[in-house]
């Protein structure tokens, strides 16, 4: 970062952020952007001129690229961790990491990005208890891909991908987004060259450029936290950044049951059982049904 000051707030720094839980739907999953939530960090990078709140705890969480928690201790950061507790836990069966400072390829390749994590899940268990599961494991680098800009056969710039807010196209359809309508045609080519391409496919997330935990099977969460354990160094600075956690549902037909999850809670399982069966579902996705009921039960 520019005109860093080496501050760290070594106090754990807690925010409480608002209660909406929004569902958004995929093609082949669910995006689950959960904003009802408790967000802390071991660390937290505070610059100079800059609000302290810049690269606190909840930007790792907030839905947005542009954003991003960065660690405040001295060095690489390893140890330093980032933590969110669900106020209402929440299914989900993948954890999709944008790593780095997202906001642009001149800032992301400036810092330093997670190598090696330690992810701890604090899942809930048919007890009513919690049960911390702990995965180790190493990052992809070089996630943040640069737009494809050419020029067509109508003699136009055309930027294929996605911009962080609307859908690729010709110059002057990006240059009306939101983010760039304000620059001038130069300034807002150079803009576009530098973002991070943000991809619309069910990967999601830097164009393709994302981190993706996957799990064996749907879990009922209370929150997660993310460690540091190597980096991959910055060409400037020494601060480690991580742009967005997000949690995933990957199961194609989830958006129904959500969308009639008061119904499913109401049938029992001979109901359900006999339901599917009249419409041709196999055992084995009757029996991912059945099991997904009870996870619904203990998360709400």
């Amino acid at each position: 970062m520019k005109a860093r000051v080496a501050i760290s707030i070594a106090l754990f720094a807690v925010f409480i952020l608002g209660s909406a839980l929004i569902l958004a739907d995929g093609l082949n999953e669910i995006w689950l952007e959960i904003r009802a939530r408790r967000a802390r960090a071991s660390s937290t990078l505070v610059e100079k001129g800059k609000p302290p709140s810049r690269y606190r705890a909840d930007k790792a969480f907030d839905g947005s690229q542009k954003t991003a928690w960065c660690k405040g201790k001295k060095g690489a950061g390893i140890g330093e961790w980032v933590k969110t507790d669900y106020r209402r836990p929440v299914i989900a069966d993948n954890i999709v990491v944008l790593n780095g400072y997202g906001s642009g390829l001149r800032l992301y390749y400036a810092n330093n990005r997670v190598k090696h994590y330690k992810m701890t899940l604090y899942i809930l268990n048919r007890k009513g208890g919690v049960t911390e599961k702990i995965i180790k494991g190493r990052f992809n680098d070089n996630a943040c891909a640069r737009n494809a800009i050419s020029r067509g056969e109508d003699g136009k710039i055309h930027i294929e991908g996605w911009g962080r807010d609307c859908e690729g196209g010709s110059l002057e359809d990006m240059c009306a987004c939101p983010q760039f309508e304000k620059l001038s045609r130069k300034k807002c080519l150079a803009a576009i060259k530098d973002e991070c391409g943000y991809g619309g496919s069910s990967d999601g997330g830097y164009h393709d450029g994302n981190n993706r935990i996957k799990l064996k099977r749907h879990v009922c969460l209370k929150g997660l936290k993310l460690e540091i354990r190597s980096v991959y160094r910055g060409k400037r600075y020494n601060d480690t950044c991580v742009a967005e956690i997000q949690l995933v549902d990957t199961s194609q037909e989830e958006d129904r049951i959500i969308d009639g999850l008061s119904q499913l809670l109401k049938k029992s399982d001979s109901e359900i059982r006999a339901e599917m069966k009249n419409f041709g579902h196999s055992k084995k996705k009757i029996r991912h049904y059945l099991r997904l009921k009870r996870e619904l039960k203990a998360c709400l």
